[in-house]
């Protein structure tokens, strides 16, 4: 695998885990205070920034 591949793979693998963090955060706290719009809010921009990775890697290994 090369470094590049290997990048891309862990990038997304991360995403996950923080994705997952952000909605046990939100299973304890109020999701309509502010800390709870703060982290859907964040949810949102994770799941745009993991759509934007994995196609970065379906481009890369279509090189």
């Amino acid at each position: 695998m090369e470094p590049e591949e290997e990048f891309l793979d862990n990038a997304v693998t991360m995403t996950y885990f923080a994705r997952q963090e952000i909605q046990q955060f939100l299973a304890w706290t109020n999701s309509n205070g502010p800390y709870g719009q703060a982290a859907a809010a964040l949810l949102l921009k994770l799941d745009g920034l993991t759509s934007e990775l994995k196609a970065l890697k379906r481009q890369y290994e279509e090189e």
